[in-house]
């Protein structure tokens, strides 16, 4: 008789105490790991089963004829529930955080770690933006009343190993919870989002094997590339290059497998925030200039407003007068798309958005109109520690600076880079570590530019 879910870990449980499994989890020697389980009754099929790796894949694990990569010893570690310990050997992040309350509870992260996974899928169906305070009331609803009907995951796991046609409401689960990844993505840690994508990625991945060329491919495809791009820009804010390299070469593929051109507009927009070095603004024109060569001569007016901006907003950044018509074009084209009923990734999209890609381009060309009334208005929106509010705040800072308030581009810089330390988001540490550039040769600016240093080492460093 086959050994169940909970016979299992309890099993993985007792073989990661020992010291020689321990050892293969420091190596990352999952060929190891493998052996040692199947020598307590753990076969290949069953380690298949539950962690959602193919059985060849692990057969090559074993035999050395390939290496694990980070999302792999994830899915592992995921899949058997192995102890916190074997999870550090294998240089993974702990399953959950301690139980933090500030005064306002926003900030707050649950007791555990919120099911992602089902909370995404319930975005997903929603139709207007979700703001931090309601995605945790969801997840605490959540986990204290489980859903009605089959849970997404258990669907899920039936379509991967039952019939091999899949049902509309299988892939319409995928879609939806796609959507809501994208959603709640601003809302939490990349360290909380990104292992959650890996699993939604996985079981697409498991369906589209069983589907080599049918109706439902292209849409499994499109389903692979609209998550693959998220998990890019997550694994890119926990410095994962590799695999942050990887995942948009997953969305490329996916792509072209869906014959959807427009997954890509949105991995070369999310890359060029990631340019560095003497030509970062040049090399980011470049990463949007192919972004906007994918997109169709009609239609998609959100990612089309989104990337005009970013092109008005890294033009003005080299002083080329063009980046005043690009964002007007682009304001333009934003007023009449409509961002919660096109593409997932773009759900983010809204005014706030939007005017502060209008801040940034006029105070990168010194234009004073509209200053005050679009920093108010941006910095009325968020909520202090939030990743936006780390990006808003160093806007209005460079605002300040170039404007010739420097006492109060420091202080937006203050607040800036406290929640940057609280979201832990390199998207708003891109925009202080600009901040600190205007500040470069002014004294009262000294110890914030050293703080901003030290963040930057502490989010490159592994998480």
């Amino acid at each position: 008789m086959p050994l169940d879910i909970q016979g299992v870990r309890e099993i993985a449980k007792r073989v990661f105490a020992r010291q020689d499994a321990l050892a293969a989890c420091k190596e990352r020697d999952l060929g190891a790991i493998i052996t040692i389980l199947g020598s307590h009754g753990v076969s290949q099929g069953r380690i298949a089963a539950l962690t959602g790796i193919p059985q060849s894949r692990l057969s090559e694990y074993k035999t050395g004829k390939r290496a694990p990569y980070l999302d792999t010893l994830e899915a592992f570690a995921d899949g058997l529930a192995i102890p916190e310990d074997a999870r550090n050997a294998l240089g993974l992040a702990p399953t959950g955080d301690g139980n933090v309350s500030p005064a306002d509870g926003l900030n707050a992260e649950p007791a555990a770690a919120p099911d992602l996974l089902t909370l995404a899928w319930m975005a997903g169906s929603l139709t207007s933006p979700m703001d931090r305070r309601a995605a945790l009331q969801l997840a605490a609803t959540l986990a204290a009343a489980p859903l009605l009907g089959v849970e997404p995951t258990e669907r899920l796991a039936y379509a991967l190993i039952g019939s091999t046609e899949i049902g509309e409401d299988t892939i319409a689960l995928l879609e939806q919870r796609t959507v809501g990844f994208h959603r709640v993505e601003p809302l939490f840690q990349a360290r909380l989002v990104h292992r959650p994508i890996m699993t939604h990625l996985r079981e697409v991945a498991g369906l589209l094997e069983g589907h080599p060329a049918d109706a439902v491919r292209s849409r499994l495809a499109r389903i692979a590339g609209e998550s693959a791009v998220l998990a890019a820009w997550t694994a890119w804010d926990l410095g994962e290059a590799l695999h942050c390299s990887r995942m948009y070469r997953v969305a490329e593929v996916a792509a072209r497998t869906a014959s959807d051109p427009v997954i890509m507009a949105c991995a070369y927009t999310y890359r060029s925030f990631a340019t560095s070095g003497p030509n970062a603004h040049e090399d980011a024109r470049e990463f949007l200039t192919k972004a906007r060569q994918c997109l169709p001569e009609r239609g998609e007016d959100a990612t089309r407003a989104w990337i005009l901006g970013r092109e008005a907003e890294e033009a003005a950044a080299i002083e080329d007068p063009a980046a005043r018509e690009l964002i007007k074009q682009a304001m333009d084209v934003f007023h009449r798309s409509r961002p919660q009923n096109e593409r997932p990734w773009i759900r983010f999209l809204d005014e706030p958005r939007m005017n502060s890609l209008e801040l940034s381009t006029n105070t990168r060309l010194r234009n004073e109109q509209r200053f005050q009334e679009l920093a108010d208005s941006l910095l009325s929106t968020v909520t202090p520690a939030s990743k936006r509010a780390g990006l808003y705040n160093a806007d209005v800072g460079i605002a300040a600076v170039r404007l010739g308030d420097v006492s109060s581009g420091i202080n937006y810089g203050r607040r800036s880079l406290e929640a940057v330390r609280t979201s832990e988001s390199s998207f708003g540490l891109w925009r202080l570590e600009e901040l600190a550039r205007e500040l470069a040769q002014e004294p009262r600016a000294r110890e914030l530019r050293a703080e901003i240093k030290s963040m930057r080492r502490a989010l490159a460093s592994p998480h």
